[in-house]
């Protein structure tokens, strides 16, 4: 039987090592080029941090007599919300802002039970990382797959609309039909699983694509945005 000898042994076991490390290697990714790899990276940043399907609300929320007899948006679906348990309702004063200046107006306000601060989000807010706000969420989105994408013109502009599908987890009272009615928007976005298409504006940067959302608001371009 051949043996080689030990120095020789670990020669060839380093010599295999550093050949298959090679041949692994991965190329370099040029984050400024524009085509599908870059956006999905990109993609996938942006739903990582705003990927959450909210429904444009904080707490406490006042809903006035006047909004409840003319069945304005929140006299709708805040008690829907309370029929769930997610908010609680109390008669309340509050304030409407009139030509005269604010004036006090009896209100229902609405706050948040213990099973609806669940919830609950407080990020900041899209293109100024500096202010916070709160907003009840229920859903998350993340990648399904980029579909095309569309360069701004001319082709040294530094825009581009992508268009895209997406997974989503939501909470499963938005499959109740009381919220499917209140909120027709979420219960869209939460149909459209898989298939439906979703748009977001990007720019390029000094790091490559960035999703517009992602950028301060000072250095958006005035070229359209994606509407998400």
């Amino acid at each position: 039987m051949c043996r080689l000898k030990t120095s020789t042994a670990r020669w060839f076991l380093a010599s295999f090592v550093l050949f298959s490390a090679a041949c692994h290697t991965q190329p370099s990714v040029d984050l400024k080029a524009a085509n599908k790899d870059t956006f999905t990276r990109g993609m996938v940043a942006y739903l990582a941090a705003h990927g959450e399907l909210c429904l444009g609300k904080e707490f406490p929320l006042d809903v006035s007599e006047r909004e409840f007899e003319l069945h304005a948006r929140n006299a709708v679906q805040m008690p829907a919300l309370e029929h769930l348990g997610l908010v609680t309702s109390s008669a309340a004063m509050g304030q409407v802002n009139t030509e005269d200046g604010p004036v006090a107006t009896p209100v229902t306000r609405f706050q948040l039970t213990e099973t609806g601060r669940q919830y609950y989000r407080v990020q900041a807010a899209a293109g100024d990382a500096r202010r916070l706000q709160g907003d009840l969420c229920v859903a998350k989105l993340s990648l399904d797959k980029v579909v095309s994408f569309e360069l701004s013109a001319p082709k040294d502009a530094k825009g581009a609309l992508v268009k895209y599908t997406y997974h989503v987890k939501a909470a499963l009272w938005t499959a109740v039909p009381e919220i499917k009615a209140v909120f027709p928007a979420v219960d869209r976005v939460v149909a459209g699983a898989n298939k439906a298409l979703l748009e977001e504006g990007f720019t390029l940067t000094d790091d490559g694509w960035v999703a517009n959302e992602l950028l301060p608001a000072a250095t958006l371009p005035m070229a359209r945005n994606g509407a998400h």
